[in-house]
């Protein structure tokens, strides 16, 4: 009897390490994933809820995740839910967005499912998305929604630059 209760606790115990473990290996908002390291090997990550430090940029046609040094790839966002409402980090974000006239550039933490690989996003480009569920640490870089290479050359310094800064 006692061995099987033994072996019932080493069991449990294992497989909560497993659990815990495998909830580091998405990232939590103390210790974001990093953009790139997600991108570089995706499959680890989708069909996840995974969170990730990253900048957001809202413009024309366009809601994405990107870091400058992941090659160019960016993340669609979605900031609703399958119902059309917005998720609580998506009322974070575009409360941000309309106050800054329908144009943000931010950096923050964003947790969500991501997807892909895929067409998703204005004419299919993005390759993955992330269904946006939790947005914090948000800090406004730009005022304009442009894509990196157009923003003025102090705002491009302050967008995620996955190599070589500290995650918050």
């Amino acid at each position: 009897m006692c061995f099987l209760l033994y072996i019932s606790v080493l069991i449990f115990s294992q497989e909560r390490q497993g659990f815990a473990s495998a909830q580091r290996d998405v990232g939590s908002k103390h210790h974001p994933l990093r953009l790139c390291a997600v991108l570089h090997s995706p499959d680890n990550y989708t069909g996840k809820t995974i969170t990730i430090f990253a900048t957001f940029r809202s413009g024309f046609e366009a809601n994405e995740l990107y870091c400058m040094g992941c090659e160019k790839q960016h993340v669609w966002a979605i900031l609703s839910d399958d119902y059309g409402e917005y998720t609580e980090g998506g009322k974070k974000i575009s409360r941000i967005d309309k106050e800054n006239s329908g144009g943000v550039t931010m950096n923050g933490i964003f947790t969500g499912l991501l997807e892909g690989p895929g067409q998703f996003g204005h004419q299919g480009v993005y390759k993955y998305q992330l269904k946006v569920q939790g947005a914090s640490s948000l800090k406004l870089v730009d005022r304009l929604g442009f894509v990196p290479d157009r923003l003025p050359p102090e705002s491009r310094k302050r967008v995620c630059h996955d190599v070589t800064e500290q995650v918050p």
